[in-house]
């Protein structure tokens, strides 16, 4: 199964640039979740 943005381009259309999320950049949230379970 392709990525949504593959799926909805238009013909003729193309991605330039694409990248992905670090994990680093969810480890606010994952502290907060474990503080509030805590």
């Amino acid at each position: 199964m392709g990525r949504y943005i593959d799926e909805i381009l238009q013909p003729g259309e193309r991605v330039l640039y694409s990248t992905n999320e670090h994990w680093v950049y969810f480890l606010p949230a994952i502290g907060a979740w474990i503080a509030a379970v805590a």
